[in-house]
């Protein structure tokens, strides 16, 4: 429920009002026969105060009317997908917000709308805390090298994938990893990947969020864990 928490701080920067929704939206899909979340998945009210913190954005909304030619043919596509993602939620994108995605777009030409955007949010939520954005840049040079998924990972994916793993896991244990997949296998190949360092704590992301994934991790590896 964090992207979800962090849609809403888009909406109003009033953690209690925030965490009153998720409440209630986890109450309502507990009503579901195979819910996607629980009302124990609600973040803390400090957790949200901080995912507010990390979700300003003061710029003021993208406009079709101004969009280059690259961002016209791009832009319209992220607003649906993130519109109809975000369950009606999120109906504009912010300049910021539009900038960064061109920039994930340029960077790789291959990525989708939805996971363009995700990816534009971590940068923000590292520039919003005054963080440096290295772990990401990596994320974002491994995803451009790996290039469009196949239909099956070749070896070379997969030593590329163990690398980047391996390198995250030695200088940013405590960041998430932040990744576009791409698709099934390849996620499938960076959590078993993880587990050769260390333990795969949550997963958030997936398809329904064209495979850009957040990937927290905790340090100890599998022999530490036994």
């Amino acid at each position: 429920m964090y992207e979800r928490a962090i849609e809403l701080a888009r909406e109003t920067d009033n953690a209690a009002e925030i965490e009153r929704r998720l409440q209630a939206e986890a109450r309502q899909e507990a009503k579901r026969e195979r819910p996607r979340f629980v009302l124990a998945d609600v973040p803390s009210r400090p957790t949200i105060r901080s995912l507010v913190a990390e979700a300003r954005d003061t710029s003021e909304p993208w406009a079709l009317a101004h969009a280059t030619g690259e961002e016209a043919a791009f832009l319209p596509r992220v607003l649906g997908a993130i519109f109809l993602r975000s369950g009606g939620a999120i109906r504009s994108v912010s300049r910021r917000e539009a900038e960064w995605t061109m920039k994930m777009k340029q960077a790789i030409p291959a990525i989708p709308p939805a996971a363009a955007f995700l990816a534009a949010r971590e940068y923000m939520r590292s520039e919003n805390a005054g963080e440096d954005a290295a772990h990401l840049d990596l994320a974002i040079a491994v995803a451009a090298a790996l290039g469009p998924p196949l239909p099956s990972v070749s070896r070379a994916e997969e030593e590329a994938i163990a690398a980047h793993v391996k390198a995250h896991v030695g200088a940013w244990i405590e960041r998430p990893l932040c990744v576009w997949a791409g698709s099934p296998a390849r996620l499938g190949i960076y959590v078993a990947e993880i587990g050769e360092h260390a333990s795969l704590a949550a997963l958030v992301g997936g398809e329904d969020a064209d495979w850009f994934v957040r990937l927290y991790i905790e340090l100890g590896k599998k022999e530490e864990r036994s």
